[in-house]
């Protein structure tokens, strides 16, 4: 039997040996979202509860709860630090809903929570299924379910939305291939 929200959020308590938080939605950052996501969410409790857990213990768990979740139960990375990070446990049908509970945003470039979900859906559509991994307000860690035929046309694809991958994150192209080969994963973020 799948592991539903409910068993995950006691399981993810259990490996952090404390009471889940959760995450907030304030109101002043509902305008983060975009207009058309706006009001599909209200202040306050997200639903989603979260725990700082060391990355060993993180990774373990992520693996674990991954492999017996439910479909609508989401597992991902928060907030990261030196030797720790923050992993969340929701709940939607929609993967998406990942960026609108952890607040990310280019707003830097203007990019508003809706705007990277449109760019993401057209990624999707062109390259395959993508997983979010980890969000954070401005940054994002996407699990690709397979690597592209055409790395610099899916390079170009990202720093269209995206202009930090180019330059400030990766200095040169081979090494965000090469990241991308080893991971099957892509960061992106917007400083």
């Amino acid at each position: 039997m799948a592991m539903n929200f409910q068993e995950a959020c006691r399981e993810l308590e259990k490996w952090a040996g404390k009471p889940l938080e959760p995450v907030i939605l304030e109101d002043d950052e509902l305008f983060i979202l975009g207009k058309s996501l706006k009001g599909a969410f209200t202040p306050g409790d997200t639903g989603v509860r979260k725990a700082l857990l060391d990355w060993d213990r993180a990774e373990a768990f992520v693996e674990h709860v991954k492999r017996q979740a439910e479909p609508d139960v989401r597992v991902f990375y928060m907030a990261q630090f030196e030797s720790s990070v923050e992993v969340a446990v929701g709940q939607s049908e929609n993967k998406y809903n990942i960026l609108c509970w952890a607040h990310t945003s280019g707003l830097n470039y203007e990019l508003f929570t809706e705007d990277l979900i449109d760019e993401l859906k057209k990624i999707e559509e062109k390259y395959g299924e993508i997983e979010i991994l980890m969000a954070t307000y401005d940054s994002l860690e996407l699990g690709l379910s397979r690597l592209p035929e055409d790395y610099s046309e899916f390079i170009n694809d990202l720093c269209g939305f995206c202009p930090d991958l180019d330059g400030q994150m990766f200095h040169e192209e081979e090494d965000l291939i090469n990241y991308i080969r080893e991971y099957h994963s892509v960061p992106l973020w917007w400083d």
